[in-house]
Formats: C-alpha cells, sequence, structure tokens
C-alpha cells in the first residue's frame, strides 16, 4: 500500500504529497489561528523593553489620597494646637499630681529621692540634680565614676528595674520593652539575614541549576529507595508469628505503596514536564544573577523600612495629639499603676465618639501610607528587573535601570498605586475590625466554643480575603 501522510488530528489528505516536509511551528500556528495572528505586531514602543514616555495615570485617586493625608496633617494640627500634648506625656509623683501642672507648675522634671523604692519617692523638681540626667523629664541617675555620685551607684540596678516593671503595665510601654529586650536578637537576626542573604544569592547565581536538579535528584532516589525498604520490611515481619510483629508489617506495606506512587508519578511529572522544569529552574539562576548584578536594588526595601517606621512614628505621635485634647487627670493609685504614671482622658460631652471616630480614620490612614509604601518597593524593584531583562542577550547581561523604576513610582504611576494600596489597606482594616470584635466577644462570653468558632471563621474569610 502507498505511504499515507497523516496531519494534526489524524486527517488523512489523500492528495497530499507523501515526501512533503513536516509542518513548522509557524505553519500550524497559522493553520490553527489564521487570520487572528497574521496582522499581529508588537508596538515599537515596546521593542526596547518598557516604554519611557509615558504618563500619570489615576489621577483621581492620588488627589484622593493627597486629600486624605492633608486631612490627617490638618487633624493633628488642630489637636496639637487645641489640646495639650506635654501634660499627656509629663510624668507623674507619688501623689499622682502631673509634674508642671497645678501645685507643680514649673516643676517638669521627676526625680526620685529613693532608687531603691523609686515610686513611692518620686517627687516634682524644677531640674535634675548634678548626679540625674534628664530623659524625657525623668531623672535617671547617671553611670558615672564621680565620687560625689558614688553613694547611688550601687542602687542603679534595683533603679532600672523598677522602671522596666512601670512601663511593662500598661499595653503601649509592654511593647517597648518586648522589643527592648529582643533588640540584642533583632540586630543579631539582621547581620545574619544580610549575610546568609548574600551567600544564598551569589550561591544561586553560579550553581543554580546544579543545586536545583541535584536536589530533584537526591527526592527522586530517596522515594525509590524508601518504597524498597518499606516492602523489604514488609516482606521480613508479614509472616512472623508475633501479631504485634505482623500488624507492623501492614503498615510498612501501606508506606511502600505510598512511597512508590509518590515517586511514579513525581518521575511521570519530571519526564512529562521537564522543559517547563528546565526554565524554571533557568528563571531562577537568572534572578540571582539579576539580583548580583544590581546590587543597589536591595538598598530599596531598606529604605523603604525605614520610611515605615517614620510613618508610623509620625502616626503614634498624631494619635497623642488627638488623645491630649480631652481632660488628662492622672489615674487613681492601684495595683494596675503601682508607678502612678498612667492617665485617663475625659472628653466633652457628645464628642467622644467623635475622638474614636478620628483615631480609626487616622489608623486606616496608616495602613495605607504602609501598603503604599510597599506597592512602592515592589513597583520599582520589578520595573528594574523588566529593564534589565530586556537590556539582556546572549553576549552580555543587561543593566537594571533602578532609577526609572523610582520615577514610574513616584511621577507615572504614584496614583495607580495609591488606588491599590488603598484597596489593600480596606481589607487589612477590617480584618483588624472583625479580629477586634471576635476577641471582645470571646471575653465577654467566657471562651464560648460557638462564639470562638464564629471567630475563626470570620478571621479565615478575612485571610481569603
Amino acid at each position: 500500500m502507498p505511504n499515507k501522510t497523516i496531519y494534526e488530528g489524524g486527517d488523512d489528505f489523500k492528495d497530499a504529497d507523501v515526501d512533503a516536509p513536516p509542518k513548522s511551528k509557524q505553519d500550524k500556528m497559522n493553520d490553527k489561528y489564521g487570520d487572528k495572528v497574521k496582522d499581529y505586531s508588537v508596538d515599537p514602543k515596546m521593542a526596547d523593553g518598557p516604554v519611557k514616555e509615558r504618563g500619570c495615570t489615576d489621577v483621581i485617586c492620588l488627589g484622593v489620597f493627597i486629600i486624605f493625608l492633608v486631612g490627617m496633617f490638618s487633624v493633628t494640627s488642630y489637636c496639637f494646637a487645641e489640646g495639650d500634648v506635654s501634660k499627656y506625656l509629663a510624668p507623674v509623683d507619688k501623689n499622682s499630681n502631673i509634674c508642671g501642672y497645678g501645685d507643680n507648675k514649673g516643676k517638669d522634671y521627676l526625680h526620685f529621692d529613693d532608687l531603691a523604692s523609686p515610686w513611692d519617692s518620686a517627687v516634682c523638681v524644677d531640674k535634675c540634680s548634678t548626679c540625674y540626667r534628664s530623659v524625657f523629664k525623668y531623672c535617671f541617675p547617671n553611670q558615672s565614676k564621680d565620687a560625689a555620685c558614688a553613694t547611688i551607684q550601687a542602687e542603679i540596678s534595683g533603679f532600672e528595674s523598677s522602671f522596666k516593671t512601670m512601663l511593662e503595665s500598661n499595653a503601649a510601654g509592654k511593647q517597648v520593652m518586648d522589643i527592648y529586650k529582643s533588640s540584642r536578637a533583632i540586630y543579631t537576626s539582621i547581620a545574619l539575614a544580610i549575610v546568609l542573604c548574600f551567600a544564598y544569592i551569589y550561591l544561586m547565581s553560579y550553581f543554580a541549576e546544579q543545586i536545583a536538579w541535584t536536589i530533584i535528584g537526591i527526592t527522586q532516589v530517596s522515594l525509590f529507595l524508601g518504597t524498597g525498604a518499606c516492602f523489604f520490611e514488609y516482606f521480613e515481619k508479614h509472616s512472623s508469628t508475633s501479631k504485634v510483629v505482623a500488624e507492623a508489617a501492614n503498615g510498612f506495606l501501606v508506606g511502600g505503596i505510598v512511597l512508590g506512587l509518590a515517586a511514579i508519578i513525581m518521575l511521570i511529572m519530571l519526564v512529562c514536564g521537564f522543559n517547563q522544569l528546565k526554565i524554571a529552574i533557568d528563571v531562577v539562576d537568572a534572578s540571582a544573577d539579576f539580583i548580583r548584578k544590581t546590587k543597589r536594588v536591595i538598598g530599596v526595601p531598606v529604605i523603604y523600612f525605614f520610611l515605615q517606621v517614620i510613618a508610623v512614628l509620625i502616626t503614634m505621635f498624631a494619635f497623642v495629639c488627638v488623645w491630649s485634647i480631652g481632660d488628662i487627670a492622672s489615674k487613681d493609685s492601684s495595683v494596675t499603676n503601682s508607678s502612678h504614671q498612667l492617665k485617663t482622658v475625659t472628653f466633652k460631652k457628645g464628642t467622644a465618639d467623635d475622638m474614636y471616630y478620628i483615631a480609626a480614620i487616622m489608623f486606616f490612614g496608616l495602613l495605607w501610607i504602609v501598603q503604599f509604601f510597599n506597592a512602592q518597593q515592589s513597583f520599582i524593584v520589578m520595573v528594574s528587573a523588566t529593564s534589565y531583562y530586556f537590556d539582556s542577550n546572549s553576549e552580555k547581561d543587561g543593566y537594571a535601570d533602578v532609577g526609572m523604576g523610582v520615577k514610574f513610582a513616584w511621577v507615572n504611576h504614584i496614583g495607580s498605586l495609591a488606588m491599590g494600596s488603598f484597596i489593600i489597606a480596606v481589607v487589612e482594616f477590617l480584618r483588624v475590625v472583625v479580629a477586634t470584635i471576635v476577641e471582645q466577644a470571646t471575653k465577654a462570653s467566657g471562651n464560648n466554643p460557638v462564639v470562638k468558632c464564629i471567630g475563626c471563621v470570620a478571621n479565615c474569610c478575612m485571610e481569603c480575603l
């Protein structure tokens, strides 16, 4: 019988030349998509990578963002002018009198006559004595070897312990103390992370393929060896006269079957998806090369981290300004206020709810700003990686234009980034609100399991969002 040419799809085209060469990939593409790809072409502006000549996007959202920031600044300024931040932050003496106010007017500093029991001997003074230094208007004993101050040196450790206990008596102070106690571990972790990060970058840049294929090979061989070991143990134990040993043999049989199936499935995936796996490993290798040759991009998240820290500190000051607009008084001494430093704030009738709403809006503003900085740093890194990709070829590694990413982020697409970060901030705010409501409901219900279950479902839903 004559040879027949079978085309893709199984059709027997009888008039075809039996000696015709197989169709190319482009011919198959044309047959499949026809006129849809004939007139397709890449925009000439994109031929050399990201389009550099671009305008601004989402200007309206940028305007909303700026108005929101101006509103936060205006509210903070008003509360700072109408409130009394100094009184809110002022120390309190042993009689629960605020230093610098009332009978203590002109006496702005808190001095400790007895360092062994500082809070029971704290008095307001006009200035700290020679052997003391002022820290936020608290008179701290100097770590000095001056003979005139020698009598207080032995009591400094006890004073520091009492002061730390005072900070831990409220939620904000406890957070500060937690950071202080873990500061050494934080610094060590940062230094170690930097070293390991660079080591990992260079290791992946030079040996990405070798490491990846070695891990894949070890995993595949381990699955087969585990399968063999389980079946070997099964055949050794299943005929045992001991009931316990015989039952254990069934476990090895199940384990061998599971590992064998996993080994076969992984082998099939490696064979069928070899090209895709190789591309993925090449992408990891290229990413490591990009970071190794563009170390300045590492500075982007570092800079934005400090911007976020500054934003948090400014927002904390804004909260203090809002709270200082009320009637500030020292809290009555009790077990929970043994150091006398806690205060109460009473707002005017009809304004309490407004203050809480303002505080909630400012908290949302903090979330928006933090998410905006996160979006900025991610966008800059993406633009840098894109410019590096289009500038690279088979003969040379490209150049990453980090400056172009900064320009795009702060000039051309700042509105789009503000809009995206707003959506994320809304979800984060709702998650915090739901978590707070669930926590309060759980406390009120005495850890009722039904309430806890509802709270778990609500939190899971918010996490999914």
